[in-house]
């Protein structure tokens, strides 16, 4: 890490050792791989990370390998992605960057994903969302869940939380006073 830092590049041999990492035996192995290959974004790294993510079972990985499979957003990662959201704490913040990914290339649009998502978030609580979970509760959730989004903007809250909020909600007309206010 430290030569990537550095703005250091690394050979392609680099990238192919990252994803051979993701086969590795060990959780933590293979969640060092996927980190890597968020950093080094390989090409030809999609597929494997799909294929990693698809099969994991251990929650310490498949948080980094949702990190990087939001590089490559297919349809192949919705239901892993739900999965893990689903799952709880440790890896809803990883699902919740693939799913946004996922929305934001138009992929998740049946009406059962987009209201499991709404759940798994909503049962988590806004002020335990990250952004992107702030962006997907305000799209996907209910007018319930967007009044609750919309208190976010008081001061007092985390100022990237407010921010998602502010941006996500600025696209409905009634929450623009409020939206002003903050």
């Amino acid at each position: 890490y430290r030569e990537l830092s550095q703005g250091t590049q690394l050979g392609g041999e680099i990238g192919n050792s990252a994803i051979e990492l993701l086969k590795h035996e060990d959780d933590e192995v293979r969640a060092e791989g996927a980190r890597l290959i968020s950093t080094l974004s390989p090409r030809e790294a999609g597929e494997p990370v799909t294929e990693s993510l698809v099969a994991e079972t251990s929650p310490l990985a498949a948080a980094a390998i949702l990190n990087a499979a939001a590089k490559w957003p297919g349809v192949a990662v919705i239901s892993p992605a739900l999965r893990w959201l689903e799952f709880g704490a440790a890896t809803r913040d990883s699902a919740s960057k693939l799913i946004l990914a996922l929305d934001d290339e138009g992929l998740l649009t049946a009406p059962a994903d987009r209201r499991r998502v709404a759940d798994a978030l909503r049962a988590a609580g806004p002020s335990r969302l990250t952004p992107d979970g702030v962006r997907l509760i305000t799209r996907m959730g209910t007018d319930s869940d967007r009044e609750a989004i919309a208190a976010l903007l008081e001061s007092g809250q985390k100022r990237d939380l407010q921010h998602a909020a502010a941006t996500e909600l600025a696209r409905r007309p009634e929450f623009f006073d409020r939206i002003i206010s903050a």
